[in-house]
């Protein structure tokens, strides 16, 4: 019988799944820098009982993404297919996510992401960057979370969920550990009365960026590296 189909025949919470799940090997170099990326930009870690999983969510028209993700961790995931949100009013398809499994592998990540933090919210010490973010993490950070703003050709990083000291932070060790002129850019919510933090990649660094991760973005995401000429 084939083990996947196999797998998807079984409700996820019964003992032999359980077992099954725990079994399987932690991530590889490759995935933990994915997943690193992702994390950095919008990926959720959240912890049930002794082990994490991770929840990857992605607007319709970032779906050559989520398809990326889930062909990669399809081996952590009791999802047969990727799941689709709708908005209320229109029906419209809002959103595209799936969620892997438990795991001790993922765990470990939700411990480098939250076990620093007072209300174990996602955070970053200083350290983070320059330690676990690679070049394969940087392209999946852009993928998720980075957009070019094509009249200037500055590339913005929408770390908007830090707060100004963690940019700056970010900014510095990724200035240090890629050669970057990175800085932060700010913007204000009249509503909340409240300040954002984002990092901005100006275009003197275009040549840097495409260096680094252009083999790591997938075709339907190069756009976010499209700089003008």
């Amino acid at each position: 019988m084939n083990n996947n189909n196999f797998r998807y025949n079984m409700h996820k919470t019964s003992a032999y799944w359980q077992e099954w799940k725990l079994s399987q090997p932690g991530l590889n170099a490759y995935l933990k820098s994915v997943v690193i990326g992702m994390i950095l930009s919008d990926a959720g870690l959240h912890k049930i009982g002794k082990n994490a999983y991770i929840k990857f969510e992605q607007s319709r028209v970032q779906y050559g993404l989520i398809h990326n993700l889930y062909f990669l961790f399809n081996n952590y995931t009791f999802m047969e297919h990727i799941g689709v949100r709708f908005n209320k009013a229109n029906k419209s398809i809002k959103s595209f996510y799936f969620k892997t499994y438990s795991h001790p592998t993922f765990t470990e990540l939700w411990e480098l992401f939250h076990n620093h933090s007072v209300n174990k919210t996602k955070d970053i010490q200083p350290g983070f960057i320059t330690t676990y973010v690679d070049d394969i993490a940087l392209a999946y950070w852009i993928m998720g979370d980075g957009s070019l703003h094509k009249r200037d050709n500055v590339l913005t990083l929408h770390t908007e969920n830090f707060n100004e000291e963690t940019n700056n932070t970010i900014s510095r060790e990724l200035n240090s550990k890629f050669n970057l002129h990175s800085t932060i850019g700010t913007s204000y919510n009249k509503e909340r009365d409240k300040t954002y933090y984002m990092i901005h990649i100006p275009h003197r660094d275009k040549d840097v960026i495409i260096n680094l991760v252009s083999k790591h973005i997938i075709p339907d995401m190069q756009y976010k590296i499209a700089y003008k000429l």
